[in-house]
C-alpha cells in the first residue's frame, strides 16, 4: 500500500471512529438547554464533541493534502488534480469548522434567531413562520418566513426545546411537511 492509500484509509477509519464516538457521547449528553432565569432566553449550540469532531475531520484533510504532495507517483496533472480536490475538501471542512465554532440559535418568547460567523444574523417572528420543514440531507430544521429561513440542526445540544416550542406555537399546517420528526 501506497503512503497515501495508508493515510486514505486511517482518514476514514478514523472518521468513522470520531462519528461513532459523537453518537455515543450525544445520546449520554443533556437535550435541555437551561433557560435564563429573567428572560427565558435559550441559546443552543454544538456540544464540544460535534466541535472536536470537526476539528479532527479538518486535520485528516490536511493531512491527506500534505501527503499527495509527497507520492512520487502523482506527478503533473495528476498533482494539480489531486490538490485541487484536496483544497476544495480543505476549504469545505474549514468552513464546517468556522460553522460548528460560531452557529447559535436563540429562542427568545417572540421568535428564532440564528447567528454564526459565516452567515448573516436572521431573526423570525413566531408569528411570521410560513412553514417549518425537516431536511434529510442537511439533518436540519429549516424554519421559514417570507424573508428568509433558518436552519437549525439536529445536532444541536438543547434541540429538543426547539422542538417543542415548535409544537407549541406554531399551527400544523405550518409544521405539516415534519411529520414524526417533531
Amino acid at each position: 500500500m501506497t503512503d497515501l492509500r495508508i493515510t486514505v484509509l486511517a482518514g476514514l477509519i478514523g472518521g468513522l471512529a470520531a462519528v461513532f464516538l459523537g453518537r455515543l457521547l450525544r445520546s449520554a449528553a443533556p437535550q435541555v438547554v437551561d433557560p435564563d432565569r429573567v428572560t427565558g432566553v435559550r441559546i443552543l449550540e454544538f456540544s464540544w464533541w460535534y466541535r472536536a469532531t470537526t476539528l479532527f475531520m479538518l486535520a485528516i484533510t490536511i493531512a491527506i493534502v500534505v501527503d499527495i504532495d509527497s507520492v512520487p507517483e502523482f506527478r503533473g496533472t495528476d498533482l494539480v488534480i489531486g490538490n485541487i480536490i484536496a483544497g476544495l475538501l480543505v476549504v469545505g471542512s474549514g468552513a464546517q469548522v468556522l460553522d460548528a465554532l460560531t452557529r447559535t440559535v436563540t429562542i427568545l418568547p417572540d421568535g428564532v434567531r440564528a447567528k454564526s460567523l459565516l452567515g448573516a444574523e436572521r431573526f423570525i417572528h413566531w408569528s411570521d413562520v410560513g412553514r417549518v420543514t425537516y431536511s434529510l440531507w442537511g439533518k436540519c430544521f429549516v424554519i421559514q418566513d417570507s424573508a428568509g429561513k433558518i436552519r437549525a440542526s439536529q445536532f444541536l445540544n438543547g434541540i429538543g426545546d426547539l422542538k417543542r416550542e415548535i409544537r407549541q406555537r406554531l399551527p400544523v399546517e405550518a409544521r405539516k411537511e415534519i411529520g414524526t420528526r417533531i
